[in-house]
């Protein structure tokens, strides 16, 4: 669901009175299309507000990792705390995702051929 304060009802009907108890896009049943043909029911409210109806399923964090690989460690962790809403600060999360990051390392990428392995002590 998504709330938004442009009214595209209002482009199509033209003569939008901004008064949805008196306005015709009230009495008529919208929707979005997207480039699939999936529809998206669109409602308005009394100030002109539409809200898109979308019954997919939509979760960035399966993607999460495409989506920070193009920003710096701070920009990643800032997109992070508003996406999300957290309440760590920046540095704390600045330091799980360098965790995240080294543990990638340590345990997913494979070394390089002819890389020798040197035991660290932490």
């Amino acid at each position: 669901m998504m709330v938004t304060e442009y009214c595209p009802m209002g482009v199509l009907v033209r003569d939008c009175k901004k008064d949805k108890r008196v306005a015709k896009c009230n009495q008529s049943i919208y929707a979005l299309k997207n480039f699939k043909g999936d529809m998206f029911r669109i409602s308005q409210d009394v100030f002109c507000r539409s809200t898109i109806y979308n019954s997919n399923i939509t979760c960035m964090l399966d993607n999460l990792e495409e989506v920070i690989d193009i920003m710096t460690l701070n920009e990643s962790a800032s997109y992070l705390k508003s996406t999300y809403n957290l309440n760590e600060s920046l540095d704390i999360i600045e330091n799980q995702i360098l965790d995240m990051i080294e543990d990638k390392y340590l345990n997913e990428i494979p070394l390089k051929e002819g890389v020798k392995v040197f035991n660290t002590i932490k």
